[in-house]
């Protein structure tokens, strides 16, 4: 089956100052970072990139950014994250004009919706894109409800999608889709994980991609999962997920008695590409909270043992 979105692609942080402006050189340092180690491409303003946090003037800046400084060494993907389909719609054409290749959505939230409404949702939202590519998010951990396989397979089928990023760590569910391309001949549509811990597994039953936002501080891991479990050399692959799994703990470094679990993910993040020198800040988004010290240095002794760390 031809796909149109293979590779690593991360979902890259979005680098502000401590002021909380958009921090544009260290946006671009980030870009050459993981593109230098195998990206074939980046995803602005997702979970990672805190793409619900910030105005429409910074959401334009961010995609104008990253398509001027990729200068076609690889795809943009944008997301259009908000709670319904008026407000996703109304992001699109802005982002479409930014220059972003492909725009991610997810399913309505807040509001309790039915499949067959989420199902309309994408095709309005598809009908707004025109010829962009439009990449469905199944994220219930945001959402608070998954995609159901169903509506992906037929959104997909009848082109409305050209891609869905699959972040619920479900494995029975990602062989589901596989399996109903096949069976279904849908051609032009790619299967994507955002499960770090199963990146390998999730090769090995047929995804076309790994968006993960470890990909922030090593690429190459992956690479070598996607293209060793593609190639059946499942102990390469192995050993290569062995790595990725050591740098798991970045995400559980913030102490959740004291910040939320999306200070501590795109917290810890931050701040170790901070430590990298690849970024200027590890400031977040309000009213996300930075890590202390104390975890600021636990985060460098995970880099460290990694290999990650060079001197500043």
């Amino acid at each position: 089956m031809t796909a149109q979105f293979t590779g690593v692609i991360p979902p890259i942080v979005t680098p502000l100052t401590a002021g909380g402006d958009i921090d544009a050189g260290s946006l671009r340092r980030v870009i050459d970072h993981v593109m230098t180690d195998g990206a074939q491409g980046v995803f602005v303003l997702g979970s990672t990139g805190e793409g619900t946090s910030f105005t429409a003037a910074q959401r334009s800046q961010v995609i104008t950014t990253a398509a001027d400084h990729l200068a076609g060494r690889g795809v943009l993907l944008a997301g259009v994250l908000a709670p319904s389909t008026a407000q996703t719609a109304e992001l699109i054409p802005d982002a479409v004009a930014a220059g972003a290749d492909a725009v991610v959505a997810a399913a309505p939230f807040y509001l309790a919706t039915h499949p067959a409404e989420i199902n309309r949702h994408f095709r309005r939202l598809a009908e707004i894109a025109g010829s962009t590519p439009l990449v469905g998010y199944d994220i219930p951990a945001r959402v608070h409800s998954k995609l159901p396989a169903e509506v992906v397979i037929g959104l997909a089928a009848d082109g409305v999608i050209a891609a869905i990023k699959d972040s619920s760590g479900s494995l029975p569910g990602l062989r589901r889709l596989v399996i109903e391309r096949e069976r279904r001949g849908v051609t032009g549509f790619s299967i994507l994980t955002g499960a770090e811990p199963t990146a390998d597994l999730a090769i090995a039953v047929g995804v076309d991609g790994i968006i993960p936002g470890l990909g922030n501080l090593s690429v190459a891991p992956f690479v070598t999962v996607l293209q060793s479990a593609r190639c059946g050399d499942l102990k390469a692959a192995a050993a290569a997920q062995e790595q990725i799994l050591g740098l798991m703990p970045v995400f559980d470094v913030g102490d959740r008695n004291r910040i939320s679990d999306s200070s501590a993910t795109t917290g810890g993040i931050k701040t170790a590409l901070w430590l990298m020198g690849v970024i200027g800040s590890a400031a977040v988004a309000e009213p996300l909270s930075r890590l202390d010290e104390s975890e600021t240095a636990r985060i460098r002794r995970l880099l460290a043992g990694a290999g990650l760390l060079s001197p500043r």
